[in-house]
């Protein structure tokens, strides 16, 4: 969408100052309110969006889930309404700070103190939202922003509520009825629970997964699963152990106790997992108690290299397996048979898995001691070897199916839109929007309609004295032409 000029007032109420960024859905400005003077951030809908209903709804959830949460760690949202155009919009809180992802990119990675702290305030805004009906279902770094509060310059506020999910009480005001469905991608696939990826029934633990995912990236400085192939990614969370610290950043000394807490919030099944974000806020009080203050000391972090997946390498290089959730036990080195389900972490050696200090095991779990199977052969050894492997070519096929019916629903669903929109445009500016939009879409189908937009004869007579209607975009009709032919 084109950007909205400054010094525009939407619906008579609210003056545009400028751009502070845009997404897939629509653009946010920084505006004024025109009789009180108070800064807020305007989240104003593309239109070719708002014209469709399905996207319309969404946007109103938003506003509505929004509306519903008051909290120092949640971004407060105090009006909606639609602008002359037909442009639905949203103002927020106007927010003066730094997104998680950004202080990333320029840390790599914290002390496990701090992180702690920010992930803390996360959950203390994820247990109010949890408490009102609302599943935000896309935490992640790009959501959560830090801003300097009360002496505290890393206050953690949750952002961006445009796929929650409503339940109990908060679905029955909102009318009860779920809006998710094929076309819509829900969720973002680093920061998925395995539950998500299956596109199973999702509640509040599905949050705390991913906020788990954020919690290890801070420790570790890159995700627990990185790959530039999204399939992979979502195979990786249903069916791959997490990584130990040790191997993936070995000199950011997080204390074991640190470690098995993130392990344990990163538990395939959501069973294995701690069960409420105000437990989640128990534990890491726990866990920072029984640490002894002298190993609170953050070490140096080394800088490590960018990494392809656009946050952060892996600091160094890759050293043994070397966890530090398990507490070695006498005996011979031997490898543990490969994980599957929820493992808590790779071992090293005949190991015992023993509860966190402080934490008592998962729930109907009692600390069990794994031994290596004895020597004599057992001929469906192999077999048993390879069926979690198996097991998880097959997930990862599942995944790729649903994904893809997902992405193309979506990618049909615009296309659509834009097509209708050059042909039936009020306004040759309004034709040509839909133009580069196709372009964007890269999608050969788009040809056909471009070429005959390309001309658009109107007036005259027999056609002695018409003129091109679509003479703004012609040029860059043809560009798009000449693009997409050379995909």
């Amino acid at each position: 969408m084109s950007s909205v000029p400054i010094g525009t007032v939407i619906d008579a109420r609210y003056r545009i100052l400028g751009e502070l960024g845009r997404g897939g859905m629509g653009t946010v400005y920084e505006a004024e309110h025109v009789t009180i003077r108070k800064p807020v951030a305007l989240k104003l809908l593309d239109p070719l969006l708002g014209r469709n209903d399905a996207h319309a709804q969404r946007f109103e959830r938003e506003a509505f889930a929004a509306g519903r949460i008051e909290h120092p760690n949640c971004v407060t949202v105090s009006d909606f309404g639609r602008h002359e155009d037909g442009s639905l919009y949203l103002v927020m809180e106007l927010v003066r700070g730094r997104s998680l992802a950004d202080v990333l990119d320029d840390e790599q990675r914290f002390a496990w103190p701090r992180a702690l702290h920010i992930a803390r305030h996360v959950l203390r805004g994820l247990a109010h939202a949890h408490a009102a009906g609302i599943v935000h279902r896309d935490i992640k770094p790009e959501n959560i922003v830090l801003v300097d509060h009360d002496g505290d310059p890393d206050f953690a506020k949750i952002l961006d509520f445009g796929i929650a999910k409503l339940v109990g009480d908060a679905a029955a005001d909102a009318g009860g009825e779920q809006l998710t469905q094929a076309g819509f991608t829900v969720g973002t696939p680093t920061y998925l629970s395995p539950e998500q990826a299956f596109g199973d029934e999702i509640d509040a633990r599905s949050d705390l997964y991913s906020l788990s995912v954020v919690l290890y990236e801070m420790l570790a400085g890159r995700p627990p699963f990185v790959s530039g192939d999204k399939l992979a990614v979502l195979s990786m969370h249903v069916g791959r152990a997490v990584p130990p610290l040790a191997e993936v950043a070995p000199d950011a000394a997080v204390p074991p106790a640190v470690e098995r807490l993130v392990l344990r919030g990163l538990a395939k099944r959501r069973d294995d997992r701690i069960q409420t974000a105000e437990a989640y806020i128990e534990a890491i009080d726990r866990c920072l108690a029984a640490v002894p203050a002298a190993s609170r000391a953050p070490a140096p972090i080394a800088t490590p290299a960018p990494a392809p997946h656009g946050r952060a390498a892996t600091p160094g290089p890759i050293a043994p397996a070397t966890p530090g959730p398990v507490a070695p036990a006498p005996g011979p080195a031997a490898t543990p048979p490969p994980a599957t389900g929820s493992a808590p972490g790779a071992t090293a050696g005949r190991a015992a898995v023993v509860a966190p200090a402080g934490l008592p095991p998962p729930s109907g779990t009692e600390p069990t001691v794994w031994a290596p199977p004895p020597a004599a052969a057992d001929p469906l050894a192999r077999v048993r070897r390879w069926l979690p492997r198996v097991a998880a070519a097959v997930v990862a096929l599942l995944i790729a199916a649903a994904v893809a019916s997902h992405l193309l629903g979506s990618h049909d669903a615009r296309f659509d839109a834009l097509v209708d929109q050059l042909r039936t445009g009020k306004t040759c500016a309004e034709r040509r929007e839909a133009v580069l939009g196709l372009r964007e879409l890269r999608d050969k189908r788009a040809i056909k309609e471009l070429k005959r937009a390309r001309y658009r004869m109107r007036g005259g007579v027999l056609g002695i004295g018409d003129r091109n209607t679509n003479k703004c975009l012609k040029a860059d009709a043809e560009a798009a032409i000449e693009f997409l032919q050379s995909l």
